[in-house]
């Protein structure tokens, strides 16, 4: 039994960061049209925005733009009671935070590519493209070898090395790339763990306790990775960052319902592509923030949603 934690739904597959650009863009464009004075005003023009159906499957950030436009909205009207153009002043700042969630691929990338480039063979489960952009640019550097896994049943290590075949092709003209990669079926996890550095995976929640969200298999990858001595980083958008506090895998809820059905067809006992990812077995965050180890991402997490409001706003730092 699911314990009796509040449930937010997770996306089981990569949301692209231009799906959070799009909802700042329209909500911004609707500020500019509006004159609001009072919070309650400005609930009635955010919330349907945010809370609308074409948004569960970045309801977290949804979350955190709500947040974030009210609390910039209270500090306008706590400096100057009557402002003079306060959804100017919003507006602004939904384009701050658009700004640097845009810049936040890059950073995850930078943040990463010193721990790519001291190593010789990675494994990645899980298809992201924030992961095969850093590593078309590690390979640029130096050649090393990258692994995944099949990432059965939605088959996301084929998606991967067409990605970063297709990436490497358009940054140079050639594909060979593709001798430095493979997939390796998910059962060959054990096997192949001791060869790698370290293992990298997309999160696709960073959840309050400092653990997170994954594609199915991610679990027991960190439970291999601690046995054999091996580090597992996870990678994350802040936009990712959930208020949710699961305690098992069953507490997590997916969005792709629709998708989870059809690739878990046939099969009676899993009804969910997503597992939690306690603390305990991932080594570090690398997200457009900073980099975390999970305590420190956890702290993130809450400040973002139930931090001070006269504090330094985490989105846009």
């Amino acid at each position: 039994m699911a314990s009796e934690t509040e449930i937010h739904a997770i996306p089981v597959t990569e949301v692209p960061v231009e799906e959070a650009l799009l909802l700042l863009d329209e909500l911004k464009l609707r500020l500019l049209e509006s004159t609001v004075t009072t919070h309650h005003q400005l609930e009635s023009i955010v919330s349907p925005i945010l809370r609308s159906r074409t948004c569960r499957r970045i309801y977290s950030g949804c979350e955190i733009i709500y947040r974030s436009v009210l609390t910039e909205f209270g500090r306008i009207i706590a400096a100057e009671p009557t402002p003079e153009h306060p959804m100017q002043a919003l507006a602004t700042h939904c384009q701050d935070i658009r700004q640097r969630w845009l810049e936040g691929p890059r950073k995850i990338l930078n943040y990463l590519q010193p721990f790519l480039q001291r190593a010789h063979t990675v494994l990645i489960h899980g298809h992201s493209s924030v992961i095969c952009d850093s590593l078309v640019h590690a390979f640029a550097a130096h050649k090393m070898k990258f692994i995944f896994t099949e990432g059965a049943p939605l088959f996301t290590g084929r998606q991967s090395v067409a990605y970063v075949t297709a990436r490497w092709e358009e940054k140079t003209g050639n594909t060979d790339i593709s001798e430095y990669l493979s997939i390796i079926p998910d059962s060959a996890a054990a096997v192949t763990i001791p060869s790698v550095n370290f293992i990298l995976v997309p999160a696709t929640a960073v959840t309050i306790s400092g653990g997170a969200a994954g594609m199915i298999g991610c679990h027991q990858l960190a439970i291999l990775a601690h046995a054999l001595g091996k580090d597992f980083y996870a990678i994350a958008e802040v936009f990712r960052f959930s208020r949710i506090f699961p305690l098992n895998s069953k507490d997590i809820r997916p969005t792709d319902t629709d998708e989870t059905a059809s690739a878990l067809s046939g099969d009676t006992e899993h009804t969910s592509l997503l597992e939690y990812i306690p603390p305990t077995r991932i080594v570090m965050y690398f997200t457009n923030i900073g980099l975390f180890p999970p305590v420190t991402a956890a702290d993130e997490v809450y400040n973002i949603f139930f931090g001070d409001c006269s504090g330094k706003n985490p989105l846009v730092k």
